[in-house]
């Protein structure tokens, strides 16, 4: 009877566990209050649990039952390190509990030999709550140093960005400046090809050559000069005819 309704009270923790692990696993709102309240108390439960069969059971257990009951209160000590190490209360709420009483039990034996597995249960308890809490440490500092890692991978990444975009600006500014550039140097081209042009007509102006072959010189540098289809001379007389 004993042993079912212990069996019977670890089943009924192990349901409710798992209904608030169902209940609080798929909620992004961090480690409330509410939250590291229930995961103390469910390791709280769990650890006197087994706590309980490690004092009720030892007095009247065989020496091998004895043994295999310590291995199994040594593995879920052992387990705990590093299910419940994340939070240090929930890891000592279910250590103590759980090793405790079968450290008491053994000693209450009187002879060596309990005393002796007595004192080993001891010696293991402290070392497990040693390494709990060194393993709460390194778990910090991994999240710490892999936070710290992501901001530094987000910082480089603005950093990455915002010297792109500059890049682009400056290149655009750049491609401005060329383009307003070649359309100063064609503008001035222009210009140079219709001053050369003035000066030719000027130079055969001034030979002497006919009108007629000057104005013919004049209609086809202003065609290639301004880059119209065609040019032609219109000649008016200096007085008008009768009836114009």
């Amino acid at each position: 009877r004993l042993v079912t309704g212990w069996w019977l009270a670890l089943l009924v923790v192990m349901a409710a566990r798992g209904a608030l692990w169902v209940r609080y696993r798929d909620r992004n709102g961090g480690a409330d209050r509410r939250r590291r309240l229930v995961a103390v108390l469910g390791s709280t439960a769990s650890g006197m649990l087994w706590g309980v069969a490690g004092f009720l059971f030892v007095p009247s257990a065989t020496e091998t039952q004895r043994m295999v009951l310590g291995f199994i209160l040594g593995g879920m000590g052992a387990g705990a390190v590093t299910a419940l190490t994340p939070s240090l209360a929930a890891f000592y709420s279910y250590l103590f509990p759980a090793v405790v009483p079968l450290c008491v039990q053994l000693a209450r034996q009187g002879d060596h030999d309990h005393l002796t597995m007595a004192a080993a249960c001891v010696l293991y308890l402290i070392a497990l709550a040693l390494v709990g809490r060194r393993a709460n440490s390194w778990l910090k500092e991994s999240i710490t140093r892999r936070l710290e890692n992501a901001e530094l991978v987000r910082s480089l990444e603005r950093r990455v960005e915002e010297r792109t975009t500059r890049l682009a600006q400056v290149n655009e500014q750049l491609r401005r400046d060329i383009a307003e550039r070649r359309r100063a140097e064609a503008a001035l081209a222009r210009y140079g090809e219709r001053q050369a042009a003035i000066a030719t007509f000027g130079r055969l102006a001034l030979s002497g050559i006919e009108l007629d072959p000057l104005f013919g010189v004049a209609v086809e540098l202003t065609r290639e000069g301004l880059g119209v289809a065609g040019a032609l001379v219109i000649f008016f007389a200096a007085r008008p005819a009768p009836g114009l």
